[in-house]
């Protein structure tokens, strides 16, 4: 026995509420081709964080579906975790997880999928520090990113101390790739390093 349902969709505002479209009657089938009723979308996210990928499917009879990343099957175990739903977990997220991570579904009927495009930021690693110059009261020094390029620079910070001094610190703007620390005592040894 195959019931039959009406749908119509009327759109309201502050004003009112305007005409209807068009009443559709329709009976349900009980063949339905696979689809995902999530969408594909690009996440940025920091490090170290959990994270939760959907694919809400719907389907008759129920579609089965997959999880893949760099064209390889992904399962369940470590730190990734796919629900019954066909949800995927990603615990302690890392920089090497960065990528696209897509969910296929099928069942006999039809095929479907989505992407999910995540981007993960880390804090960069230390610029390569080097000294150019040194004159009786000052250092010239420059330094070289060892950055991913998907890794915005916001700007640099640069510690440095006499012997047996207190740690002084100057921040540079992003764009710099070279300063010059003046007012050092003559003849006295520094430490320095620098921070992205």
């Amino acid at each position: 026995e195959s019931a039959t349902y009406q749908f119509w969709v009327t759109a309201s505002t502050r004003v009112g509420e305007g005409d209807s479209t068009r009443v559709v009657t329709i009976s349900p089938s009980t063949k339905v081709p696979a689809r995902i009723i999530s969408f594909s979308r690009q996440i940025i996210t920091p490090w170290k964080q959990n994270l939760t990928l959907v694919c809400k499917r719907v389907g008759s009879p129920p579609p089965t579906s997959t999880w893949k990343l760099h064209g390889k099957v992904l399962q369940s175990n470590g730190r990734y975790q796919i629900s019954k739903e066909g949800t995927l977990h990603i615990r302690d997220i890392q920089h090497a997880d960065s990528g696209n991570y897509t969910c296929y579904v099928e069942n006999t009927h039809g095929k479907d999928d989505i992407v999910y495009t995540i981007h993960v930021r880390v804090p960069p690693d230390p610029p390569a520090l080097s000294v150019m110059s040194a004159e009786a009261d000052s250092l010239h020094l420059k330094w070289v990113d060892k950055v991913q390029r998907d890794i915005p620079i916001l700007g640099y910070v640069i510690n440095y101390k006499r012997d047996h001094g207190d740690w002084e610190e100057i921040h540079i703007e992003s764009k710099a790739d070279s300063h010059v620390l003046t007012n050092l005592w003559c003849g006295t040894r520094y430490q320095l390093c620098t921070l992205s």
